[in-house]
């Protein structure tokens, strides 16, 4: 018998940010226990398996960005990437990939993942928003991925063929958004600055989707309430469906719904 995934949250943030300043860290960890005290790490490091338990946010400190010591020319100032989960309600994990140099001096933003179990007592709006004026992000999303979306062929071999299926379900890439855009809507997703001009904001609006200035940019969601898409999956694909007609045409990799069982 196929055992059926679970839905799970999923928040994904691009920030041009000097992420590995520990003033980041801690505003960015903080805003996990001031939405729910129950999304504090357990354990963190740099790299799985990891060992190192922590009690509270400052124990985490000397964890969030330790240089990679390569000593590679022009790689000094990068550092390795701050992972942290939970095994216990709520199960979580996190993983700031900090902004990156190369040895050509070419940067690479910083990328920050966020997944966890599903839990309704948990405003996870208010923490998306909290890590977007965090990180001052250039584009993030937050989706409630179902068994649907995640099932395998669930968009098709033309969305699997640009990352398109991969990037909607786990978070596009710094480089993939520079190269190959936006993957999907999300149930909300957020326009930094360099992509508010794909935002129609009056027209989007006055069709009944809810648009919020946040910081420099935009929120538009498909719907009021994030558990639409787990308790009317339907319901939320016509109306993202809808919503997707409303930007320019190309801008997204899928421009399709999934199939349904």
């Amino acid at each position: 018998m196929t055992k059926i995934k679970k839905s799970y949250i999923r928040i994904s943030i691009i920030s041009s940010l000097e992420t590995s300043e520990w003033e980041v860290g801690r505003s960015l960890l903080e805003a996990l226990i001031e939405t729910d005290a129950r999304l504090l790490p357990e354990k963190v490091g740099t790299f799985e398996p990891l060992k190192n338990s922590v009690s509270d946010v400052e124990g985490c400190k000397p964890f969030w960005a330790v240089l990679n010591g390569s000593g590679r020319p022009g790689m000094e100032r990068n550092a390795d990437g701050f992972i942290w989960k939970r095994s216990r309600a709520i199960k979580s994990y996190g993983h700031m990939m900090h902004k990156l140099r190369n040895i050509h001096g070419e940067v690479r933003a910083a990328w920050f993942v966020f997944e966890a179990s599903i839990d309704r007592k948990v405003d996870w709006l208010k923490l998306f928003d909290k890590f977007c004026r965090v990180l001052v992000s250039d584009y993030a999303t937050l989706h409630l991925v179902t068994e649907i979306e995640d099932a395998p062929d669930a968009f098709g071999e033309a969305a699997d063929a640009t990352y398109g299926t991969n990037d909607h379900l786990n978070g596009v890439p710094p480089i993939r958004l520079k190269e190959k855009g936006p993957a999907n809507l999300a149930w909300a997703n957020y326009f930094g600055p360099g992509l508010m001009s794909e935002v129609q904001e009056d027209k989007i609006r006055n069709a009944g989707f809810p648009v919020e200035r946040l910081g420099d940019g935009i929120v538009v969601r498909v719907t009021d309430d994030i558990f639409a898409v787990e308790d009317d999956f339907i319901d939320f694909s016509r109306r993202r469906a809808e919503l997707r007609g409303l930007f320019r045409s190309g801008l997204f990799r899928i421009n399709h719904e999934p199939k349904c069982p």
